[in-house]
């Protein structure tokens, strides 16, 4: 028996375009789509979307670390709203030394463990960034830029800025009047940074672990 009316859950449909529904659920899946159901079908192409990303990026990291980054972020926001989003994945382009302007002196003097510098993109949007360690034993900064080479003035200025472990927040800011940002964090793996866009709209970025290269 399909579903007229009712609506299948996001991990349900995460698991669907990766094939690790069932055979029973992936058909009662297609059924649905088959009968026409917009909203659905929106989220089950979002999805796709995601997984084909995983896939081109998997030299950098596991697709199973995309999905639960993405599954992440969509726990946040209220189902209601979900299908709404506009979620951009930035791409890592390698490894680089942004020059920063307004925070420049906020970075610290503490050398323990050595700086990261990191590149993203995702179509016109680049995003600098520089992590390194904290006068405070086990805590670590990050310093980013975000620009558009085309663009006259700053992207989004005043725009939230949020680092996640799951659906932990770990610290939080706003870009500056330059673009830019500064956090103050305990490190762990599997970090997804969230940067507000347009309206509905953001950027995120799987930050490499310390042990990764381009």
């Amino acid at each position: 028996m399909t579903r007229k009316h009712e609506h299948f859950e996001t991990e349900q449909w995460t698991d669907f375009v990766r094939g690790h529904a069932s055979a029973v659920l992936s058909r009662e899946m297609e059924a649905h789509l088959d009968q026409g159901c917009d909203p659905c079908r929106r989220t089950a192409d979002l999805w796709r979307r995601v997984a084909e990303l995983a896939r081109r990026e998997e030299m950098f990291e596991t697709p199973a670390d995309d999905v639960r980054c993405a599954k992440a972020l969509y726990s946040i926001f209220p189902v209601s709203e979900r299908r709404s989003l506009r979620l951009r994945f930035a791409q890592w382009m390698g490894a680089v030394r942004p020059v920063l302007e307004g925070v420049r002196g906020a970075e610290g003097a503490a050398r323990g463990i050595p700086a990261r510098h990191y590149r993203f993109h995702e179509g016109n949007v680049i995003l600098d960034l520089h992590i390194e360690s904290t006068t405070a034993p086990g805590k670590m900064f990050m310093v980013g830029e975000i620009v558009d080479p085309d663009a006259a003035e700053p992207l989004h200025p005043g725009s939230a800025v949020t680092l996640k472990h799951g659906t932990e927040t770990l610290a939080e800011t706003a870009l500056n009047a330059f673009g830019e940002f500064y956090l103050e964090f305990v490190p762990r793996p599997n970090l997804l940074l969230k940067v507000a866009l347009e309206e509905a709209s953001f950027l995120l970025v799987r930050v490499p672990d310390a042990e990764e290269a381009p």
